[in-house]
């Protein structure tokens, strides 16, 4: 089997980042394609990604972003997760998409359900809403999340027209407010669109790096990210 891991480095990654991706890819137990990217857009860095994997006839495809941390449960406590690509191979294996449960460093689940269809010019797209989850309560359907650690099936690739990713500036009408859709929402909206079906698991999750450490509600804690959490 083979399996693609990809990221878009941007900006610098921390010596904490690299130590974590290093034991992610050490116990990878399948055949790895890895592809990074610079480029400062990072709509285009994502595609070039994506573009970079699907060359080599991937089985599946990785995206991880650079300030991700994957937990588990294990016990009481929640602790680095370092055998998060194969156990994401073997459990949800036969999904379309299939993220794991994180929050926004907005204090929101980076987890989403459409609303409504609007409309800004000649562009239709879905209004969302959070969508909170209980921890370790298994996989569920989602129409939407942030791609801090995402698995794909090829295909989708396929399904959804390029470019994949895309960040779109746009305006309610209705709250008479410009705003900027990312290009992990763009790509769910065409996703959705193709009919690709779409699951974030809570049995895994992500944690966001920043100067402090923020747990899934939103809460900072000034702690390495190496010692367990409770």
């Amino acid at each position: 089997m083979r399996v693609g891991l990809g990221f878009s480095n941007r900006y610098g990654v921390s010596p904490n980042w690299c130590m974590v991706f290093a034991n992610i890819v050490r116990l990878v137990r399948h055949e790895l394609i890895l592809a990074h990217d610079t480029h400062f857009a990072l709509d285009i860095s994502r595609n070039t990604v994506v573009n970079n994997i699907l060359a080599y006839n991937p089985d599946y495809v990785f995206l991880m972003d650079t300030d991700i941390f994957p937990m588990k449960r294990v016990g009481g406590a929640w602790e680095l997760f370092y055998d998060v690509v194969n156990f994401m191979v073997e459990q949800y294996g036969k999904y379309d998409v299939v993220g794991v449960y994180h929050y926004s460093k907005r204090g929101h689940p980076n987890v989403y359900r459409f609303t409504k269809k609007k409309k800004f010019m000649d562009f239709e797209y879905w209004d969302y809403e959070p969508v909170y989850l209980e921890l370790g309560s298994g996989l569920h359907r989602v129409d939407a999340m942030g791609l801090g650690l995402v698995m794909f099936k090829p295909e989708v690739f396929v399904r959804v027209p390029y470019p994949w990713f895309r960040i779109v500036h746009l305006y309610d009408p209705e709250r008479r407010e410009s705003f900027t859709m990312g290009e992990d929402l763009y790509f769910f909206n065409k996703a959705k669109e193709a009919g690709v079906q779409v699951y974030v698991t809570t049995d895994v999750l992500a944690l966001h790096e920043s100067e402090a450490y923020l747990w899934v509600d939103g809460r900072a804690f000034l702690v390495n990210p190496f010692v367990r959490i409770s």
